[in-house]
């Protein structure tokens, strides 16, 4: 806790002990950057208007040291610029002074939380696996190939408590022999610089879809981070637009946001198109908790390495345990892809996931093939 005004650090101090929480209460900057390096301190409130340091100075300096650190900013004197500032910079909330207890408590619990998923998306990437590289000019013909023969397989994803039918996610496929997967399309594409490209052909695949036989079906589809450049994606008038209010926009995780300009108001905009957000690949990626906090996901997805022999593995039971744990206190479904045994089943049920999705629910296929399917789980 950093404040400069030593009597209201006292009762910022007071509160938050009160709560329940070990709590290092500075007054510079100095010293909390000095504390960080000594101590395991799981998250950051700081005041923003202070003597020799700036908190937005001390923000950028606290993700210096670890960027995946928390920070709430709390100031008594508001204005657009430090609000924006603190935004871009990652901060996980904006605070007006006076403060009410309430409001401070929930402002530093979600930031452990937040905090919480951080680390668990670090244990969990030690059991996931990279995507093989591939030869340059055979990723060139080979994308080639596969844009001009794209097509969208679905599967269902179904509630874990019933087993009725949630939705159903589409699937890049193509006719290519070398990029027929996904994962192995949007890897040629990152190579080739052609993600936009590639995620333009799926999208107007899946924009022809027709919806209204099923009500309340959400239809998950993928993007690349890149993809949020496309101003066609965040077109009302683009071709997923008139499908908005079910579809679920999952971002991989394998990529970073950071290196996408604006991103956050981007994905605002996505939100405000009706769509709502999922990341994808749960620990198999290096996405940052400023990303995680500004994409605020509807769902998050567990990676498939994750799930895949859980009911083996005690520490993926424990991950998986406890990701369920902290998405539940954040308002977050949980699905859990890749399933393809009955043992593993009962282990993500068990753990807390509220969606399943795999082979042992239904393989994708056509829309009407995974709505039939889903439905019979």
């Amino acid at each position: 806790m950093l404040d400069d005004e030593k009597a209201l650090l006292e009762i910022f101090e007071e509160t938050l002990r009160d709560a329940g929480h070990d709590v290092e209460a500075v007054g510079t900057a100095r010293e909390a950057l000095a504390r960080l390096n000594e101590k395991g301190i799981e998250a950051v409130v700081s005041d923003i208007t202070m003597p020799a340091m700036s908190g937005i100075d001390f923000l950028k300096a606290v993700h210096q040291l670890d960027p995946d650190l928390p920070v709430v900013l709390v100031t008594g004197s508001p204005s657009l610029e430090t609000a924006i500032q603190a935004l871009e910079h990652g901060a996980v909330q904006y605070l007006l002074k006076p403060l009410r207890v309430s409001e401070l408590e929930s402002a530093v619990e979600r930031a452990l939380r937040l905090r919480r998923i951080a680390i668990l998306r670090r244990e969990a990437l030690e059991y996931t696996r990279a995507v093989p590289e591939v030869d340059r000019e055979s990723l060139q013909a080979g994308l080639t190939r596969a844009l001009a023969s794209v097509w969208m397989a679905y599967q269902p994803i179904v509630r874990a408590a019933d087993a009725r039918l949630y939705g159903v996610e589409a699937l890049m496929r193509s006719n290519d022999s070398l990029l027929a997967s996904p994962l192995a399309i949007l890897h040629a594409a990152e190579q080739l610089g052609r993600v936009i490209d590639v995620g333009r052909a799926a999208r107007s695949r899946v924009a022809c879809v027709e919806l209204g036989a099923v009500p309340g079906l959400s239809l998950f589809v993928n993007i690349h981070g890149q993809d949020l450049t496309d101003d066609q994606l965040l077109s009302p008038d683009g071709g997923l637009a008139k499908l908005s209010r079910q579809v679920v926009i999952e971002i991989t995780e394998r990529a970073s946001l950071e290196a996408v300009p604006n991103y956050r108001a981007r994905i605002h905009a996505l939100r405000e198109l009706g769509f709502r957000i999922a990341v994808d690949d749960l620990g198999a990626g290096y996405a940052g908790l400023n990303s995680f906090a500004a994409l605020e996901p509807d769902v998050v997805k567990l990676d498939i390495e994750l799930v895949h022999g859980a009911h083996r593995e005690a520490v993926k039971r424990k991950l998986i345990g406890s990701i369920c744990s902290v998405c539940r206190d954040l308002g977050i479904l949980v699905v859990a892809e890749g399933l393809e045994l009955e043992a593993d089943r009962a282990v993500v049920v068990e753990a807390g996931c509220d969606l399943l999705q795999g082979f042992l629910l239904g393989r994708p296929g056509s829309l009407a093939d995974a709505i039939g399917s889903g439905s019979g789980a």
